[in-house]
């Protein structure tokens, strides 16, 4: 069943549309982008990534590229809260975009928010040159075989200008997939990463409010760049 779901994030209300529960078990069995229903709930991650954003400063005149933007929480959030030079939302299923879609224009997005369809690991997406892109992405990793098309793609953003762009990831382990597995394979790819220590008591109030305690105490934010040292 869909429903409005009303939000306050920073006394701002913010309207999303989506289905009221998905079994986690689901979402963990689905085996194609066919079956894809993340885009249709509001998820731990996204919430605490838009948080950490807002809390640090982090885009404020930067490109931000969103990879699995699902419902656009945090680029929605991001577009109304603060001030990045260019947010595109992407994803790779049609009706997580039709999602998007419908959010944008019930929050008065229009024009703020750019998006494009994208599948990792597929190409089709270039970073930007210069020192202003920021990849993000909350909650995307909930089965092992996205890890490796996850990867590509954040690779390959971060490689179009190396010495500054950096790829934030709001990551909350899920059946098997553990910040030990996001971390690994980041560095097959050839980027290095930072775990942000980032406290509970740091995050905004609507995290606290809207997201499970005990999925909030296993998540971590963690930033990736590219390793200079890789060719050296």
């Amino acid at each position: 069943m869909y429903d409005n779901e009303i939000l306050t994030i920073c006394d701002q209300e913010f309207i999303f549309q989506t289905i009221q529960s998905i079994p986690l078990e689901l979402l963990a069995e689905l085996g194609s982008d066919d079956d894809e229903l993340s885009s249709q709930r509001i998820w731990t991650g996204s919430l605490m990534l838009l948080s950490y954003l807002l809390k640090a400063s982090k885009v404020d005149g930067k490109v931000v590229i969103e990879l699995g933007c699902g419902s656009g929480v945090c680029s929605i959030g991001l577009s109304k809260l603060s001030s990045p030079s260019k947010i595109l939302a992407t994803d790779g299923d049609e009706r997580s975009l039709d999602f998007l879609k419908g959010n944008i224009d019930r929050n008065g997005c229009e024009g703020a928010i750019e998006w494009v369809y994208h599948r990792w690991g597929e190409g089709g997406l270039e970073g930007e040159e210069g020192d202003g892109l920021i990849v993000v992405a909350g909650d995307v990793l909930y089965k092992q075989s996205l890890l490796s098309p996850f990867f590509s793609s954040l690779s390959t953003l971060l490689s179009s200008s190396p010495t500054t762009n950096i790829g934030i990831v709001s990551h909350v382990p899920r059946y098997g997939v553990e910040v030990a597995h996001v971390v690994e394979e980041g560095e097959r790819v050839g980027l290095t990463s930072e775990l942000i220590h980032f406290e509970q008591e740091e995050h905004h109030e609507f995290v606290r409010r809207y997201c499970p305690s005990d999925e909030v105490e296993r998540a971590q934010i963690i930033q990736f760049s590219i390793n200079q040292l890789i060719d050296k």
